[in-house]
């Protein structure tokens, strides 16, 4: 080997990585292997020297560690905001305005109930959509029975109240009004077939009657005009919130509690954790082994890194390589580096490790 191939040798904390998330694993596991091997094995040549080798491959390890970390923490963040929320108020919130803005105008609302009413006809039929070319749901009647249900809920549906109360003030009106123009006794031959004796006695008759009135009749097939009513009442996300809340997610939670969801949730949440405290090589080792191998109900974890970090990765790719990392696929040739500076490795240890890489 000529001098210039000796200082390259020399330099074994220097990797071919192109800083991909893929190269940086593996120059993460390399660098990983070769201190632990400087560090357990006997060394030929000044203590100096060694000293000097393990300061390098440790600042390039935490330099690596650093760089793998957070696109996983970026992704299992992202994720955990966003998916498998087991908290009532925080999945409606999450899914009325998951960008955050705060706003909605009565045309977005439209399309976003048009999607609550898609998830509450899904989780009603077991996780099926129901949609097909013979038996299309009607959502017109659906939503109905939806805000029925809702207006019979009001100490959930908080949202609703003003307009209870301009509907049921509108129908008071119009009752007093018809009242006093055909008097109590013919006023109630009209609207119940006997008049009454006294005018409290139609008086609380007309309470009656506001207090049981339908509200959901005045909106059937109308839902922009209800939509309208709510965003000048300053309630329109608030009723979107509660209808994902106390509709759908019950129907939600049912399906995908089935599924494990809890679990799934627990287990990312774990990786994230276990990423975000990592201050150790070894610990960080771990963490984004159990990351990478952390799965969600469709798949890998890795499938959002796309949508949360920098770049795209194939999940099978990655896993791939870090099972190879993992079973010491790479250490043979690693091995030759770590002799060619004087690291005296154990015969026992490079025939297991040419073993491995011949299998």
């Amino acid at each position: 080997m000529n001098w210039y191939g000796k200082i390259i040798y020399s330099q074994i904390w220097a990797t071919e990585s192109d800083e991909s998330f893929e190269e940086d694993l593996i120059a993460f596991y390399e660098l990983e292997y070769k201190l632990q091997a400087i560090q357990n094995f006997p060394f030929k040549g000044m203590d100096r020297r060694r000293d000097n080798i393990i300061m390098k491959l440790t600042e390039a390890l935490e330099d690596l560690m650093e760089r793998l970390k957070e696109p996983l923490i970026a992704t299992f963040h992202g994720w955990l905001q966003s998916h498998a929320i087991t908290d009532p108020a925080s999945w409606a919130s999450s899914r009325t305005d998951p960008y955050g803005e705060g706003f909605m105008s009565s045309y977005d609302a439209e399309e976003n109930l048009e999607g609550i009413i898609g998830e509450y006809i899904r989780y009603s039929n077991g996780g099926n959509a129901g949609l097909n070319a013979y038996n299309r749901p009607n959502t017109s009647s659906i939503f109905n029975n939806m805000l029925t249900e809702a207006l019979n809920r009001p100490q959930e549906f908080t949202s609703l109240k003003g307009l209870i109360n301009i509907i049921q003030e509108g129908e008071r009106e119009r009752l007093v009004e018809e009242l006093y123009h055909d008097g109590f006794e013919n006023f109630g031959e009209n609207q119940r077939g006997e008049p009454f004796q006294t005018e409290e006695e139609a008086e609380a008759y007309i309470e009656e009657m506001v207090e049981s009135i339908d509200v959901s009749e005045h909106f059937w097939g109308e839902k922009q005009e209800l939509l309208s009513i709510l965003e000048g009442q300053g309630q329109l996300e608030n009723f979107l919130v509660e209808l994902n809340q106390y509709l759908v997610f019950p129907l939600w939670y049912n399906y995908w509690g089935a599924m494990g969801i809890d679990t799934t949730r627990e287990l990312a949440e774990e990786a994230y954790n276990n990423l975000v405290n990592a201050s150790t090589i070894q610990e960080c080792k771990l963490a984004i082994e159990e990351a990478i191998q952390t799965c969600h109900q469709n798949g890998s974890m890795l499938e959002y890194m796309g949508q949360h970090g920098d770049e795209d990765v194939d999940p099978k790719q990655i896993e791939g390589t870090l099972s190879g990392l993992t079973e010491g696929g790479f250490n043979a040739k690693w091995d030759k580096e770590l002799q060619q500076i004087g690291v005296n490795i154990p015969k026992s240890v490079i025939k297991n490790n040419l073993d491995v890489a011949a299998a």
